[in-house]
């Protein structure tokens, strides 16, 4: 079985095996089968963050080919939290502020501060969990007033976090 050992809580993971002479295949979760066929998918957020034992084994008649298993890790995608500073998360049409973006992990990641206006989106890389972007010449009331940002941890799961702004 070859595939990222660690992977996503939130993304679906498809593995195929080809096939001698018809002989279906039998997948495994910690030794249950749980799916007959050359394809085996899990569905997104099917599996809780931990660790798996996924195996897979042919059957032809009353014989079985050896069972072949490979750990397979599922993490969830960090918290992120957007804190503006601002009263009521409410701004001046144009007035320039600065957030903060706190995260639940702190590995080496990209973060892209988006917005609509002039000067979206920032990128910042942050290896403490904490990040700040400031938004210059704000937010108009033109409906340009939701602010988003999107983790890429280097090794991990992407997060987002979506905030309204009043204008």
């Amino acid at each position: 079985i070859i595939f990222t050992a660690t992977t996503c809580s939130s993304e679906e993971l498809t593995f195929t095996v080809g096939h001698a002479a018809g002989d279906p295949y039998k997948w495994t979760i910690n030794g249950t089968v749980t799916n007959t066929g050359d394809d085996f998918v899990i569905a997104a957020n099917s599996l809780a963050a931990g660790p798996y034992i996924l195996g897979v084994y042919g059957e032809s008649g009353s014989c079985s080919s050896t069972l072949v298993t490979q750990t397979l890790t599922i993490t969830d995608p960090s918290t992120l939290t957007i804190d503006t500073g601002l009263t009521g998360n409410a701004v001046c049409e144009g007035e320039s502020f600065t957030i903060t973006v706190s995260d639940t992990q702190s590995s080496n990641t990209t973060y892209t501060f988006s917005y609509g206006g002039a000067g979206s989106p920032q990128t910042k890389n942050s290896s403490t969990g904490q990040v700040t972007f400031t938004l210059y010449g704000g937010l108009t009331a033109a409906g340009d007033n939701y602010i988003s940002v999107v983790s890429t941890p280097s090794g991990g799961c992407p997060s987002t976090v979506t905030k309204t702004v009043y204008v």
